[in-house]
């Protein structure tokens, strides 16, 4: 069986499957966000009085600078993501967290960075202006929303439900289910950290915060639902699958005409046979085809292939 490994799997996979288009149109989305706000298109210059208190409060430095953001960003979900894939040995779902959590990020920066033309002066606004640092007063009038925030939820976010996922909490409860269900909160809890660190920095307003993680967290939860399923339902560990164009189509198309109930009785199967059939998706398993098992899983509970 060809599996997604090979040229002709990779080929049905990205291209047909439509993955490739997912990922160019988020690479597009993030080049536009990041060039055409804020650069070509400037922030609107507001009004404001040299003695107002709320633009007043002393400057300070970053607690989170932007180096340290930008790995907490994307480089430790990467490391998350990459982790489970390895020891799930599953590159379909390597491949789906990743793309969840780009595309959570491509959402956050464009909502975040169309706003941002408001012109919201920070809260150190006064101060930053004593400065005479152009690249601080050309970030000045930014503060709303919170990029920190924003960034920091779109993808903590995705992590949360993620592990939320893998381990069944909503799914399959066990025992210990809410000390499980507070580990998975911790991407957040660190999100939530961060965004409270630029009111103490006096770079943000509380409203400004409050702002970019509610587009942060509304990133995160829409990437993540488009790549996998309800964290209540029975398969929430597993990704999403989208269409039916690589190898097995056959074998499944069989599985979807047949009555699971023949199945598991043992009775006759059809044209291919139980034993065939048997045979065939053993096979797939211990190949570890996981295009194949995603669709053999979407047929036994009877979504349709698009």
């Amino acid at each position: 069986m060809t599996t997604i490994y090979t040229k002709e799997g990779l080929y049905a996979w990205f291209i047909e499957d439509g993955y490739l288009w997912d990922w160019l149109v988020t690479a597009i989305f993030l080049i536009i966000s990041f060039f055409v706000p804020l650069k070509a298109v400037k922030p609107v210059t507001r009004f404001y009085l040299n003695n107002d208190p709320t633009l007043s409060y002393p400057y300070s430095e970053n607690t989170i600078s932007g180096t340290v953001l930008y790995i907490l960003v994307l480089l430790l979900p990467a490391v998350v993501f990459c982790t489970c894939g390895l020891v799930r040995r599953s590159f379909h779902d390597w491949h789906h967290s990743l793309l969840a959590g780009i595309e959570a990020y491509a959402v956050a920066t464009a909502w975040k960075r169309w706003m941002n033309l408001v012109g919201v002066y920070r809260p150190s606004w006064l101060s930053i202006l004593a400065t005479n640092d152009h690249s601080e007063i050309d970030g000045g009038n930014q503060s709303y929303p919170s990029g920190h925030s924003a960034y920091m939820f779109s993808t903590m976010t995705v992590v949360s439900l993620f592990l939320i996922g893998k381990l069944g909490v909503m799914s399959s409860p066990t025992k210990g289910q809410f000390p499980l269900a507070l580990v998975c909160l911790i991407p957040v809890a660190l999100a939530t950290f961060v965004a409270v660190t630029r009111i103490y920095d006096y770079k943000h307003a509380p409203a400004d915060v409050n702002a970019g993680c509610f587009i942060g967290f509304l990133s995160g939860a829409f990437a993540y639902f488009l790549n996998y399923p309800s964290l209540l339902d029975s398969q929430s560990r597993e990704p999403n699958c989208r269409a039916w164009t690589t190898s097995g189509w056959d074998v499944v198309r069989s599985i979807k005409s047949c009555h699971l109930k023949s199945l598991e009785t043992g009775q006759q199967l059809g044209e291919i046979g139980r034993q065939g059939l048997v045979e065939t998706v053993n096979s797939s398993v211990n190949n570890e085809d996981p295009e194949f098992l995603c669709r053999a899983r979407s047929a036994r509970s009877g979504r349709q292939g698009v």
